[in-house]
């Protein structure tokens, strides 16, 4: 892993957020019923499974050396609004890049066999659009106790994967590019036990299709570090998120199918105001 370049992006994620927060707390100041938080960490995220292009399933461990535990760069930014119909919004983003090298007999890969030493390389960005409700009443009931919230999402995938090594004699590189949207339900939970520091999140997201699926668990603590009045909080929080995703050929990516899963631990700072 590159530790220059991930403090750098997330760097640059942060003076950015910051500077979106210092413009969204100029907006609370002039509509103070709106709430909202921005957000950077990282997530320890393990890749495991298989996939295919053109040919048979490859496995992303033992055939392409790319399940080792790497840090990916994420963040997030939200806004509650003050009007019941309008739904809240949420986006988040987070980048992963594995590597890694292996040797292979017969890996059909795209329109290559290859044999012999290869390296491989798998780029996914996603990016998160959410839009979603408190149930009401809720809250009220439970003196800020307990929140439900409710709504749809749309995930996008941008990314490739590629392996290059000798095939028929020759050195050469495959690379299948692929880009994506995802739509899924959304449900989550938070508890805010009174007179201490933290709060308990928990938050579920998942459609299934045609034979094809993709669900997403996240679990979460996350402590208040520093209360900011009039402006919020700065809070720190870490947890555990699992992501399982299952696309059959050709949908809908053409000539592609997978079966893989993303999890480990992850860690933020934020600001809510």
């Amino acid at each position: 892993m590159n530790i220059k370049a991930l403090f750098k992006k997330v760097g640059i994620f942060s003076l950015s957020l910051f500077l979106l927060g210092l413009f969204c707390h100029a907006q609370v100041k002039a509509a103070p019923l709106i709430d909202g938080g921005i957000g950077v960490g990282g997530w320890a995220s393990k890749l495991t499974g298989n996939l295919a292009y053109k040919q048979g399933l490859i496995n992303l461990d033992t055939d392409l050396d790319l399940s080792t535990t790497k840090v990916a760069p994420k963040a997030w930014a939200e806004l509650e609004l003050p009007i019941p119909l309008f739904p809240n919004i949420r986006a988040d983003m987070v980048f992963f890049k594995y590597t890694g090298s292996s040797t292979v007999t017969n890996l059909g890969f795209g329109d290559y066999i290859f044999n012999g030493s290869i390296s491989s390389k798998l780029k996914l960005n996603q990016y998160d659009f959410l839009l979603y409700y408190h149930i009401p009443f809720i809250r009220l009931a439970t003196a800020n106790t307990i929140d439900i919230r409710w709504g749809l999402e749309g995930r996008y995938f941008d990314g490739y994967v590629r392996v290059s090594g000798i095939a028929n004699g020759f050195s050469v590189t495959e690379k299948k590019n692929f880009s994506f949207v995802i739509p899924m339900a959304y449900l989550g939970a938070t508890l805010s036990p009174p007179g201490v520091p933290f709060r308990v999140y928990a938050d579920a997201r998942g459609i299934t299709y045609e034979g094809s699926y993709y669900y997403d668990f996240e679990g979460k603590i996350e402590f208040t570090l520093l209360r900011l009045p009039p402006m919020g909080r700065i809070f720190i929080d870490g947890g555990y998120k699992w992501e399982k995703l299952r696309l059959k050929k050709d949908k809908p990516i053409n000539d592609f199918e997978t079966k893989s899963t993303l999890q480990g631990v992850f860690a933020e700072v934020g600001l809510e105001f």
